[in-house]
């Protein structure tokens, strides 16, 4: 009988995969598991309620994805990540990525979900910038922005609490935004070869359909690049 493949699911949010090793980075992840000192942000405010609120299974792994990554190299025959790459700056993803490649045994793959830059520029360019005005919604360069999701319309203001909250989550905030072509140049530069473009669930690894989202990847919403462990 075939041993279950190691699989590894980075950026899982609270949903926990039965079958993956379950991993998450954000600020609510670790306030999540910190529920002490989350007391003490939100009585005095630095923090809002909501941060680290919510469903946190108990085998979500808490790891900064900007640091090495807990584990033995050539551990695992899989890795997916689903819009967690644009996150960290392009630096941070190159370093992610081969981290990624350190853990894979060789021929594991990589399966990597972001955001798609060239859907999101056809889409404000299709609207032909005939918009009504900043304060309107649907205006293409209002959609643009909110669709990049790099920073808030405005810097952090208030109270000092507040914008320290501001600085501690810009981790939520993009940082570097991919199309196809250019993500698939950073796998080969962290050593991944056959990196190339896939379709939702179009995969070579077992159970993808577990850790996938359709809201992630279809109509504009994503692009899907996947890789081997060279």
């Amino acid at each position: 009988m075939n041993a279950t493949p190691a699989r590894l699911n980075l950026g899982c949010g609270t949903t926990s995969a039965p079958g993956w090793v379950n991993v998450d980075g954000s600020w609510s992840a670790w306030l999540s598991r910190h529920r002490a000192i989350r007391s003490v942000l939100v009585r005095c405010g630095v923090v809002p309620a909501r941060a680290g609120d919510g469903d946190w299974p108990d085998d979500v792994v808490v790891r900064d994805l900007r640091k090495s990554l807990p584990f033995s190299s050539e551990s695992f025959d899989a890795i997916y990540a689903s819009h967690v790459v644009e996150h960290l700056y392009r630096t941070e993803a190159a370093g992610l990525l081969a981290e990624c490649r350190r853990i894979l045994k060789p021929g594991g793959l990589l399966r990597v979900v972001v955001p798609d830059l060239k859907a999101i520029v056809d889409e404000y360019v299709a609207a032909g910038g005939n918009g009504h005005g900043p304060t309107t919604p649907t205006d293409p360069c209002a959609r643009l922005n909110s669709r990049l999701m790099l920073r808030q319309g405005s810097p952090p203001s208030g109270p000092l609490h507040l914008r320290l909250y501001s600085f501690f989550s810009d981790f939520h905030s993009h940082k570097w935004m991919y199309d196809a072509t250019h993500l698939a140049g950073l796998f080969r530069d962290a050593g991944f070869a056959d990196a190339a473009p896939r379709g939702y669930l179009d995969s070579g690894i077992p159970g993808i359909a577990e850790v996938e989202r359709a809201s992630r990847v279809l109509d504009g919403e994503g692009i899907v690049i996947e890789g081997t462990r060279a």
